[in-house]
């Protein structure tokens, strides 16, 4: 499974839009540690799939993306319910999947 691509054009309907929790991965190109988060993105994609939504938005494509979710720091990974932001929960740099596991484990739980 590949995570889509999430654009400026996109991102008000698929992750404002959507009901349930969407995981949003932003990165660059340029960015070495973006590669290895990009890889668990993509294996908690595919776990979690029936529940969670996944995408990536790439900054340097989307500036305005960046810009518009105030993200400081790449990688850095935003969740999202129901359309709003979840009180800045974030993972910002390179993580392990767990880390990531155990955020959206007690999202989907919270939630």
């Amino acid at each position: 499974m590949t995570v889509e691509e999430i654009t400026l054009a996109n991102f008000r309907e698929n992750v404002l839009g959507h009901k349930g929790l969407v995981v949003v991965d932003f990165w660059a190109d340029w960015c070495a540690s973006c590669r290895g988060v990009g890889k668990t993105i993509d294996k908690l994609a595919k776990e979690y799939s029936w529940m969670v939504k996944f995408y990536k938005a790439d900054i340097g494509k989307n500036p305005s993306l960046g810009t518009d979710n105030k993200i400081m720091h790449l990688p850095s990974v935003l969740f999202f319910y129901d359309g709003t932001e979840l009180e800045r929960t974030r993972l910002i740099g390179s993580n392990g999947y767990e880390d990531y596991q155990k955020i959206i484990d007690l999202l989907i739980c919270k939630n």
